[in-house]
């Protein structure tokens, strides 16, 4: 019985993605940290990223890993930043950046903070809207976060280790407002099939992606990536109960990036560390 499992584990991994490809590589020292990763559509093929550390800045990379450029987040200073996002905002015309300021390593934080700016050009400074969460709950550590493409909903994924080995996902629903702090709203928990002691001690997720079509949700761990995928026919939400597929992001030291590329048939990954390897991996699209 143990051995089916585990066959048909595999086989879903042969479905869910391919084999992970070096295509690249960061070796500009002052990204020795790439938290995040958001494929830009203002820069075709290239993707932006953030440094956990630093001055208020995100990246734009080429594909290669070359650094293209920087914006700088003017009025900013960053306290933990793990996540980038690419999604809609107040004004349907643009594209928007979103910069997750919400690590809480000692989950001591009563509000975390998100940074929205239009979609920016490069070596220009820009200043960035706050956007002010807490947890209904509490503080908890989280490394990931991702807005639909279409609704403009926020979502971050908490880092379940040690005593709190849960994944708990939480939800701000549109249009994200600059007044007050919201209260985040919990809307799944995600059932992940191995409980390895090494990812409870490490925590096990660490940056998620959502597809371009908002079908697919691609999770990243220091380890390995997981796969979610939408039901036909069903809302969003219900993609939180769906089977985490596991699939190989490559050989990373330290993986706490990962975004789909602009087509959405492919996932990019990198890892923290100077210099650092871009991995390429295939995305097995089911329709």
């Amino acid at each position: 019985m143990r051995f089916s499992a585990v066959l048909w584990g595999v086989l879903l991994m042969a479905e869910t993605a391919g084999t992970p490809r070096q295509v690249g590589e960061i070796r500009d020292p002052r990204i020795d940290e790439s938290s995040g990763l958001a494929a830009s559509r203002r820069h075709p093929g290239c993707f932006w990223t953030v440094n956990d550390g630093g001055p208020p800045v995100v990246y734009l990379l080429k594909g290669d890993g070359a650094v293209e450029g920087r914006a700088r987040l003017d009025g900013v200073k960053y306290y933990d930043p793990e996540a980038l996002a690419l999604g809609p905002g107040p004004d349907r015309e643009d594209d928007y950046l979103y910069v997750g300021d919400i690590g809480d390593n000692d989950r001591k934080r009563p509000t975390i903070r998100v940074y929205r700016l239009a979609e920016p050009d490069i070596e220009r400074r820009y200043p960035a809207e706050t956007l002010v969460f807490r947890y209904p709950d509490g503080p908890h550590d989280a490394e990931a976060m991702l807005v639909h493409p279409q609704t403009g909903a926020l979502y971050i994924i908490t880092k379940a280790k040690g005593s709190d080995a849960r994944t708990l996902v939480f939800r701000s629903a549109a249009p994200q407002r600059t007044e007050g702090v919201r209260t985040l709203e919990p809307v799944g928990e995600i059932q992940f099939a191995e409980e390895s002691a090494l990812s409870l001690l490490v925590g096990r997720v660490t940056d998620a992606a959502i597809s371009p079509d908002g079908r697919r949700v691609a999770l990243c761990g220091y380890v390995r990536g997981w796969m979610l995928e939408l039901p036909d026919g069903a809302a969003f939400d219900e993609i939180w109960k769906q089977r985490p597929i596991p699939f190989e992001l490559g050989q990373r030291a330290q993986g706490e990036a990962i975004a789909f590329r602009g087509d959405g048939r492919a996932l990019i990954a990198t890892s923290e560390g100077t210099p650092s390897p871009i991995f390429e991996i295939p995305v097995y699209l089911s329709k």
